[in-house]
């Protein structure tokens, strides 16, 4: 009985940690999985229109929210840092979209809901469209071959960017 009863334990433990490991969010790059730390105090908002900075900014100063812009490339971002946050509780009428921010160790990343990818020789842009379900949008194509997408969900940039570099079809 003793010994059932500590294969079944063992093989609880086994299986929920598979499943937590699993459930772990990770960026892939070139295959190589980085494991990715949630910060649950510290949001990203993707501002939709520029001209509406001021009063997003203006109303998290309201609610007492820690808050600072960060420009991403061309775009405009609002970085909520706030111990007490609710990110559920965010108006998102005039954010594209809302994403945790990961660590990995101290180094803090923000992911933009872009991607920049290059097909390996021979693989159509339009196989890795489908393999995503065609949940990106062409921002670029650049003279080298590489394609820069923007994720039209951006909440699933990692999913989609994960899922794209490990399917074999890019560099």
């Amino acid at each position: 009985m003793k010994i059932v009863t500590v294969l079944c334990t063992g093989l609880l433990c086994m299986l929920f940690g598979f499943q937590s490991f699993s459930q772990t969010p990770y960026v892939s790059i070139r295959n190589i999985k980085t494991e990715l730390r949630i910060d649950s105090s510290s949001v990203l908002l993707k501002v939709k229109d520029k001209s509406n900075l001021t009063e997003i900014i203006n109303a998290l100063n309201r609610e007492n929210i820690n808050n600072k812009v960060l420009p991403i490339g061309s775009d405009q971002f609002i970085l909520i840092e706030d111990k007490k946050l609710n990110a559920d509780n965010i108006d998102l009428s005039n954010i594209v979209f809302k994403q945790w921010v990961y660590y990995v160790g101290q180094a803090p990343y923000y992911f933009n809901g872009d991607i920049l990818l290059r097909p390996n020789k021979g693989v159509e842009i339009e196989r890795i469209l489908q393999l995503v379900d065609h949940n990106l949008e062409l921002k670029e194509r650049l003279s080298s071959g590489t394609y820069i997408f923007k994720v039209l969900d951006g909440s699933k940039v990692l999913e989609i960017s994960n899922k794209i570099d490990e399917s074999g079809l890019v560099k």
